[in-house]
């Protein structure tokens, strides 16, 4: 539930009202390599 808590401590449901936990966490698992490179841009 790592993904979950993440979710939650970032706030995301109040950003996404109309989402589950479970919906987000579905988008972050598919889109895991584009988040993965945001974040590699944002250490540089």
């Amino acid at each position: 539930m790592p993904g979950v808590e993440k979710i939650r401590q970032n706030d995301l449901m109040a950003r996404f009202p109309d989402r589950t936990e479970a919906d987000l966490f579905i988008w972050a698992w598919k889109n895991n390599k584009i988040l993965e490179e945001l974040a590699l841009e944002d250490q540089s």
